[in-house]
C-alpha cells in the first residue's frame, strides 16, 4: 500500500475500494518508475561532470573527491537498471534514495574541507530542490532521505569541526534545513494531487463504465423494440395476405368438384363415342341430351377461366411480396428502387375500406444504389401510417420521380394532418400520436435513420394543407457502395429530430 493512500485517503468519498488501491498502486510504480529514472540518470550523469569542477576549484581536494564521485556514479548507473527493473514501488523507491543518498553524502563529506563552500552547499542543496521538484511519492521517503543528508553534514562538521567558521555553520544549517523543508511540503502537496486525481479519474472511469453498460442495455431494449414493431408490421400485413389469398383459393376448392363432374360427363360420352357403330347413335343422342353438352362445356370453361384468374391473383400477390422482402439481407444492391415502392403500395392497397383509394405514380426511376429490404420498410411504414391517417375514408397518394441527381418519393394523405406541436418531434424514438397499443413510436425514427444510412434526407412537407405529405430524397449513386448496417443495428441508432 503506497504513503500516498494514506496521506490522502480522504479523496475519496466513502470506503476505499481494492480496485481503487490496486489501480492506484499500479499508477504509482509507472509513473515512480518514470520520476526515479530521470532523477538518477541525472545525478549518474551530472556527478563525473562535477569532476571537472572539482579541478577548477578545488585542486588539493581532487583526488579523494573523484574516488568518492566515482563511487556515487558507479552506484546510480547500478540504480537505474534496479528502477527499470523493479516490481514494487517499495523496491523502487528503496534503490532511488540509495543512488541519491550516496550522491549526496559525497558532497555533504566534501563541505568541510572546501575553499569555495557556497558553490558546493549549492551544489549538495539541488538533491533537496531535485526531489521536491521531480517526486510524488510519500512524504516519509523524501524525510527519509533529507534527514540522512543532513545528518551526514552534521556529522562531517562534527568530526572536523575547525575546519569552517561557525557562520558557515549556521548559514549551510539554515538553507539546507529550509530547502529540506520546502522540498517535503512540495512532495506532500504533489502526493495529494495525484492520489485525488488519480480518484477522480477512477469514479469517473466507474459512472463511464455504468453508462455504457446502461447504455448497452438501451441498445438491447431498442433492438427488442425495434424487432417487435418490424413483427407487429409483418403480422398487420400478413394477416391481410391472409384473407387476400383465401379468396382465390375458394374459387379454386369451389370449382374443382364441379369441373371434375362436368369433365367425367364429357369424358364418358367421347370414350363411348369413339367405338360405337350406327345403331348406338340414338342412345348417344340420348345421353347427351341429359348431360346438355353444350351447356357443360360453356360451364368448363366458365370454371378454367376463374381457376385461370384466381391462379393470376395468387401469382401476382406471390410477386408482390416476393418484391416486398427481397434483399432482406444488409447487403447494398444496384437496382430500381420504385420496384419495391409499387410492391409495398400494392401489398397494403389490398382489402383496404371501400371508401379508401390509394393512388400509386411510380414510373421508371434512374437505377441507384441502395438496400431493397431496408426500403421496403420505409415505404411500408409511411404508406401504412397514411392509411391509418385517412381511416374509413380518404386517399393516399404515393409518386416517385428523378430530380436532377436525387430521387424524391412523396406519400401523401388526405387525412388531419400533423398538428404544429407534434411536427417537431415526428422522427423522435417512442413518439407516437396514436392510441395505446397500436403503435410504439418507433416507425418514422427508423425509417429517418435508414433513409440517413442511404446519404438521403427525410422530412414533413410543411407547406402542405390537405393533409400530410412526407418527402423521401436519395441520391442516385452510380458506383455500389458497401453494405449498410440493418435497420434494427443498435450502433447505427441516433436520435433524430
Amino acid at each position: 500500500m503506497s504513503g500516498a493512500a494514506t496521506n490522502a485517503g480522504a479523496a475519496g468519498a466513502g470506503t476505499v475500494s481494492p480496485d481503487l488501491e490496486a489501480g492506484f498502486e499500479a499508477s504509482c510504480l509507472a509513473r515512480e518508475r518514470w520520476e526515479g529514472t530521470t532523477a538518477v540518470l541525472l545525478s549518474a550523469v551530472l556527478i563525473p561532470l562535477w569532476i571537472v569542477f572539482d579541478a577548477l576549484l578545488e585542486p588539493e581536494w581532487v583526488q579523494p573527491f573523484t574516488v568518492m564521485r566515482t563511487a556515487a556514479t558507479a552506484v546510480a548507473w547500478v540504480a537505474v537498471v534496479a528502477v527499470r527493473r523493479a516490481r514494487t514501488t517499495r523496491g523502487l523507491r528503496a534503490w532511488v534514495v540509495l543512488a541519491l543518498a550516496i550522491g549526496g553524502a559525497a558532497i555533504a563529506l566534501m563541505l568541510p574541507h572546501v575553499q569555495h563552500f557556497p558553490a558546493y552547499v549549492f551544489g549538495f542543496s539541488l538533491f533537496f530542490w531535485g526531489a521536491g521538484a521531480m517526486f510524488s511519492w510519500p512524504a516519509r521517503w523524501s524525510l527519509a532521505l533529507f534527514g540522512f543528508l543532513l545528518a551526514v553534514m552534521s556529522t562531517g562538521f562534527a568530526v572536523w569541526p575547525d575546519a569552517r567558521e561557525l557562520a558557515d555553520f549556521i548559514a549551510a544549517g539554515f538553507y539546507l534545513g529550509s530547502a529540506a523543508t520546502i522540498a517535503t511540503i512540495m512532495t506532500i502537496v504533489r502526493s495529494r494531487l495525484v492520489r485525488e486525481g488519480f480518484v477522480v479519474s477512477h469514479e469517473l472511469a466507474m459512472r463511464n463504465a455504468d453508462v455504457e453498460r446502461t447504455l448497452e442495455q438501451l441498445r438491447d431494449a431498442q433492438a427488442r423494440l425495434v424487432a417487435s414493431e418490424k413483427l407487429t408490421a409483418l403480422g398487420r400485413l400478413l394477416a391481410g395476405l391472409s384473407h387476400e389469398i383465401n379468396n382465390p383459393l375458394n374459387v379454386l376448392h369451389n370449382n374443382l368438384d364441379p369441373l371434375r363432374a362436368s369433365l367425367g360427363g364429357l369424358l364418358e360420352v367421347a370414350r363411348a363415342a369413339e367405338g360405337a357403330s350406327a345403331a348406338d347413335l340414338p342412345a348417344l343422342r340420348r345421353r347427351c341430351a341429359e348431360l346438355d353438352v353444350e351447356t357443360t362445356s360453356q360451364d368448363v370453361r366458365d370454371a378454367t377461366e376463374m381457376m385461370r384468374a384466381a391462379m393470376e391473383r395468387v401469382r401476382q400477390v406471390h410477386a408482390d411480396l416476393r418484391a416486398f422482402i427481397r434483399g432482406d439481407a444488409p447487403g447494398m444492391v444496384h437496382g430500381d428502387p420504385g420496384e419495391g415502392l409499387r410492391a409495398t403500395a400494392a401489398l397494403l392497397s389490398r382489402r383496404l375500406p371501400e371508401g379508401v383509394h390509394v393512388e400509386v405514380d411510380v414510373g421508371p426511376l434512374p437505377r441507384t444504389t441502395f438496400q431493397p429490404g431496408q426500403l421496403n420498410q420505409v415505404w411500408h411504414n409511411l404508406v401504412q401510417n397514411a392509411l391509418d391517417a385517412v381511416g374509413d375514408a380518404g386517399t393516399v397518394t404515393v409518386r416517385a420521380r428523378a430530380v436532377g441527381d436525387r430521387l424524391e418519393v412523396t406519400v401523401a394523405d388526405s387525412g388531419p394532418g400533423v398538428a404544429p406541436e407534434h411536427q417537431a418531434r415526428l422522427f423522435e424514438p417512442f413518439f407516437t400520436t396514436k392510441g395505446v397499443g397500436k403503435g410504439t413510436g418507433l416507425g418514422l425514427a427508423m425509417s429517418y435513420q435508414i433513409v440517413e444510412r442511404h446519404g438521403g434526407a427525410m422530412f414533413l412537407d410543411g407547406g402542405y394543407t390537405e393533409g400530410a405529405r412526407f418527402v423521401v430524397q436519395l441520391p442516385v449513386r452510380v458506383v455500389p457502395a458497401l453494405p449498410v448496417p440493418a435497420a434494427s443495428d443498435p450502433s447505427a441508432s441516433r436520435r433524430a429530430g
